[in-house]
């Protein structure tokens, strides 16, 4: 008798819903009648398309276009393709769009909608079409065609506004996180090159400081800096220093040109360089027109001061094939020679 009385109560309390809770619960759909006017709508198609378009009655065709499937918009083709997934795109201009903000300034979604406006872009819908049981209406159940936070927002539109059980909410975040794995991921590749870059041209600047490294210094001496050993301060019992220049390079240079000064000092060194390598001696340093070499440092060799005394030999005869800017006439060289004993 209870389980009777139970079974009565729960049949003749009917939940029922309003059309408002309807059209919150579903804020995107539309129903339409079997000559394709409009029946009812969604609270948020009211954000994006003009209020008059959206009275009852109004023709579907005035306020969407089939995008997809490719068909004539009329109840009998819907039906045709009822099992299809349907694209449908607001025909709402901009300057509509525009009269409806002016409507609504100073409100949130006015804000919100300016992005449409400048975009000039028109908002797409998604989803599926259903026959009621009417057999004379059909509903179209969809969520705004949207794959990003982008989009949304050039819609003038929140997360918030997709329902809960949208699974347009999940396609949007999944979406945008992929995008900012590709960012992170295209980020890093540009940051590695950067970085290969870098140690490209710090292998050539490594390489640019070694060779003036070994032209300043012996070659032993320069390699054990570049390996990073400690080099150890040494004395030496005798060696032969040479000292050369030119007697007249300042009456040279008042009255040259400074090109003609730099390759006149060029072209002598280059052919003194020649002789210290030939004569087993070292360079020390160049000072102007100074040219100073020692025998017998760093490496030993008992014949140092002769070596010093063919490579001035060679230099007096090296500085003759060298003319003198001004005069024309062959350079000629002062060299003087100490040897030093400790």
């Amino acid at each position: 008798m209870a389980a009777a009385q139970f079974s009565t109560i729960d049949m003749d309390d009917t939940l029922r819903m309003t059309p408002i809770d309807f059209c919150t619960a579903l804020p995107y759909h539309f129903i339409m009648d079997d000559n394709c006017r409009l029946v009812q709508a969604g609270k948020e198609l009211f954000n994006h398309i003009p209020k008059e378009l959206l009275q009852p009655e109004t023709p579907v065709l005035r306020i969407f276009e089939i995008t997809r499937p490719q068909i004539p918009l009329d109840f009998d083709n819907i039906c045709n393709f009822i099992n299809a997934v349907f694209v449908f795109q607001v025909r709402a201009s901009p300057s509509d769009m525009r009269k409806q903000r002016e409507n609504l300034e100073g409100s949130e979604s006015a804000s919100l909608n300016q992005a449409v406006l400048q975009q000039g872009c028109h908002l797409k819908l998604k989803g599926q079409m259903m026959l009621l049981s009417t057999k004379k209406h059909l509903i179209y159940l969809c969520s705004p065609y949207v794959t990003s936070i982008n989009e949304l927002m050039q819609f003038g539109m929140r997360l918030t506004a997709m329902p809960m059980h949208d699974a347009t909410r999940d396609l949007i975040l999944l979406n945008q996180q992929r995008l900012s794995d590709v960012e992170v991921n295209l980020q890093l590749e540009a940051n590695n090159e950067q970085l290969e870059a870098m140690a490209r041209d710090l292998e050539e600047e490594k390489n640019k400081t070694d060779v003036i490294l070994k032209d300043m210094l012996p070659a032993q001496i320069a390699n054990k800096l570049m390996e990073g050993e400690h080099i150890e301060s040494c004395e030496y019992e005798e060696a032969t220093v040479m000292f050369s220049d030119v007697p007249n390079f300042q009456q040279i240079v008042p009255v040259c040109q400074p090109k003609d000064v730099v390759h006149l000092l060029n072209e002598l060194f280059t052919r003194l360089d020649r002789l210290v390598v030939l004569h087993k001696v070292y360079k020390v340093e160049t000072v102007g027109d100074s040219y100073m070499t020692v025998g017998g440092i760093p490496d030993f060799t008992p014949e140092h001061a002769e070596n010093i005394g063919h490579a001035a030999l060679g230099m007096l005869w090296e500085g003759r094939a060298v003319r003198d800017p001004v005069s024309n006439k062959p350079l000629q060289l002062r060299i003087g020679i100490e040897i030093i004993i400790y």
